[in-house]
């Protein structure tokens, strides 16, 4: 793989062995004018290269999270053979194993890719089955790799693994494995505030973007951390501590991303695309990849649905929902037959049919019917009577009972049980002897 990169008076053509960490470079003087004109266009790793034997197959960012998971997590599950871990004499120069794995017994069952400086999809050859390779070397009792390698003193042949930069090239599915020289060109920067705080980032982020900082060290972002001051990543690192030299979810200060000044980047999928198919697009040139047909989902609303590509992202016109309702006890709700939109649970709306004792309740929206006897309420009514009244429109009358409730100087009041009241005044009777 070759890289050209341009300057005011020159160009410098960076030969990449895939795999290795070694760069062989050749600079070429080239006049200022050449420059200018030139129509060739140096290509970042991590681009597609143009040709059919050097290209990478594009995923989306919900592919590379499921790649990182399947790495990151517990999927990768092997057991350590006595090849995989030679005694340290034994060992080739330039190698040191995992912690993790050099403590454990042979026999014992291990999780994750380990930390190999140089490696990338986990083989010493290069492979297009991606990071599957090194869990099937793993764990088919294939023992003349050494699995991992935390000294930084170059890639050494016969060990298995991935360091920081394999990891996000494999997440990715780049066809060679891209440096964090380099890396800091894939995609494009994400703008954020001088030394931002964990709330900005995660504000700014999105799951399987970039961090990178320039011949050091470099990440992917996974989310917001349970802890003040740091973000969750997913990378692959050789530093101290059994948890961080493998494939590993961890939590990373933003004092120390400020301090060793990391940039944020964003791996982007440019497609052109039809009403049935969609095809890659270079970002800096005219280049297309293959055709290829949608893979659809559906996105809803409350006033209609629209088909979306899962990988491009090519939408439909929206499209009415075609609903059919469907009542149960206490509401009813709406289905649409084509992309399962639902709205509910709304009440019922009855109108209702009804004798002296029984009445029949039916949802002018969906049909679901109930039928009971009333069920009343009664009201004060008027001197006529009390009122019973159902939520079904059934109303009946009847007589007060009226009792004695109370008396003053003036008259006397009778009420009912239903709270109708009436007053009159006394009738009085009088008793008197021959001296009143």
């Amino acid at each position: 793989m070759y890289l050209l990169s341009f300057y005011p008076d020159h160009a410098v053509l960076y030969r990449i062995n895939p795999g290795y960490s070694d760069i062989a470079c050749e600079e070429i003087t080239v006049e200022e004018d050449a420059v200018a004109s030139s129509s060739v266009l140096a290509v970042p790793i991590g681009c597609e290269a143009h040709t059919e034997d050097h290209s990478h197959a594009h995923v989306t960012k919900e592919e590379a999270l499921a790649r990182a998971l399947a790495m990151c997590e517990d999927t990768y599950e092997w057991e350590l053979l006595d090849g995989h871990a030679p005694q340290e004499e034994d060992l080739p120069d330039g190698v040191e194993i995992p912690t993790y794995i050099a403590t454990a017994n042979v026999g014992a069952q291990l999780k994750g890719i380990p930390y190999c400086y140089g490696g990338y999809y986990g083989l010493e050859e290069e492979s297009r089955d991606s990071f599957a390779d090194a869990a099937t070397m793993l764990s088919n009792g294939i023992a003349k790799y050494i699995t991992g390698n935390v000294c930084h003193d170059g890639r050494v042949s016969g060990t298995i693994g991935l360091d920081c930069s394999g990891f996000v090239s494999s997440v990715y599915d780049f066809y060679s494995k891209c440096s964090t020289l380099y890396l800091d060109t894939c995609g494009h920067e994400i703008a954020v505030p001088d030394n931002p705080t964990a709330t900005q980032l995660n504000a700014l982020l999105q799951p399987m973007d970039l961090i990178v900082a320039e011949d050091y060290h470099c990440m992917l972002y996974l989310g917001p951390s349970p802890s003040t001051g740091y973000i969750r990543v997913y990378d692959c690192t050789g530093g101290t501590g059994v948890a961080l030299q493998r494939t590993n979810e961890r939590q990373i200060s933003i004092t120390h991303l400020i301090n060793k000044g990391y940039i944020y980047r964003r791996m982007t999928c440019i497609y052109g695309s039809d009403a049935s198919k969609h095809w890659y697009k270079c970002e800096l040139c005219s280049y297309t990849g293959a055709e290829a047909e949608h893979t659809w989902k559906y996105e809803s609303t409350s006033s209609g649905h629209r088909q979306v590509c899962n990988v491009c992202g090519y939408a439909t016109e929206t499209e009415s929902h075609e609903l059919e309702v469907t009542g149960v006890a206490g509401a009813h709700f709406f289905d649409c037959s084509i992309c399962g939109f639902s709205s509910g649970p709304i009440p019922h709306t009855f109108t209702y049919a009804y004798s002296n004792t029984v009445h029949v309740g039916t949802c002018s929206e969906c049909g679901y019917r109930v039928s009971g006897t009333h069920n009343v309420t009664m009201s004060p009514g008027n001197a006529n009577g009390h009122v019973f009244n159902c939520v079904c429109g059934y109303s009946a009358t009847a007589p007060h009972s009226l009792v004695l409730s109370s008396y003053g100087p003036t008259g006397h009041i009778y009420a009912c049980t239903c709270g109708y009241s009436t007053s009159e005044a006394h009738t009085l009777s009088y008793a008197y002897d021959i001296d009143h």
